[in-house]
């Protein structure tokens, strides 16, 4: 009887543990919540933010309308925040190498998620996929797939120029230039240059440097490598799986994005400025 009772007792006991487990995490979720609706009774939308990485990210919501204080944010690894607004809210945070901007919209699922070269960046979907449900099970990506090197064939205008060993390649506009490309080792352009930049990420040989082409150029990359998770992604935006074989061709547009610059600031100022140039 008494071994009954004292079973009875630590049942109890579990149950009341789990209760507490999930009551926590119910609290835990709640307190997570940011409300940026500029004020009361205004419609707004929750998006989620979640971080799939393997360590705590601090973020900063910059001011907006109704916003004059950047608000700062940690967010535990696997925990989420649920950013409530009627507009779109402009987030900051250290990628790892720089300090980096995102556009976070009402109502869509975003992810803190590392990329191939292992760098921090926000991603569409929940787990860093567009066509992840809000909140769906993460299942990292196993080390050794994201470690592997891939092997692409590079062609320009018809012709075979190289055979690159490398965990990726990254084809950059001059204005594109002071971003990822730079990041990996590439040369700065100006933006009024007529050019394309190929990057290559971390390359098995050294003999394969950034190469910059006339932007009249047709770029061919096709990709040699098999059996692997190979993908595309477009401004760390956007993405696509490849398989072997798969070529993306790259040539200029036939429209040309126009730019507001500020007759206050040229160009070499904000260089100096992005990349903390003394003088």
């Amino acid at each position: 009887m008494k071994r009954a009772i004292q079973a009875a007792i630590t049942v109890a006991f579990l149950v009341l543990a789990v209760l507490a487990i999930f009551s926590g995490r119910t609290a835990k979720e709640a307190e997570n919540r940011i409300d940026l609706s500029p004020r009361p009774g205004t419609v707004v939308e929750e998006s989620t933010l979640r971080n799939v990485t393997k360590a705590p990210i601090g973020y900063t919501i910059l001011p907006g309308p109704g916003r004059t204080a950047p608000r700062t944010r940690t967010l535990a690894v696997g925990a989420v925040d649920r950013i409530a607004s009627s507009l779109p809210v402009e987030i900051s945070f250290d990628s790892g190498r720089r300090t980096t901007t995102y556009l976070v919209h009402p109502g869509k699922p975003y992810s803190f998620r590392y990329d191939e070269a292992g760098v921090i960046r926000v991603y569409p979907g929940s787990h860093g996929r567009e066509d992840a449900a809000d909140l769906a099970p993460y299942v990292p990506t196993p080390p050794e797939v994201v470690a592997r090197m891939i092997e692409l064939a590079i062609g320009i205008d018809g012709r075979d120029v190289a055979t690159l060993k490398a965990d990726g390649l990254i084809v950059s506009t001059p204005t594109g230039s002071t971003a990822y490309s730079l990041s990996a080792g590439g040369p700065i352009l100006h933006p009024h240059v007529p050019a394309i930049v190929l990057t290559p990420i971390c390359p098995h040989t050294l003999s394969f440097r950034p190469l910059a082409v006339p932007a009249t150029s047709s770029i061919a990359v096709r990709l040699l490598t098999g059996g692997e998770e190979v993908h595309a992604t477009f401004d760390g935006q956007r993405g696509v799986v490849l398989v072997r074989n798969d070529v993306v061709d790259i040539r200029k547009a036939p429209c040309e994005l126009q730019l507001i610059t500020s007759p206050k600031r040229s160009y070499y100022d904000l260089v100096k400025e992005k990349l903390g140039w003394a003088g």
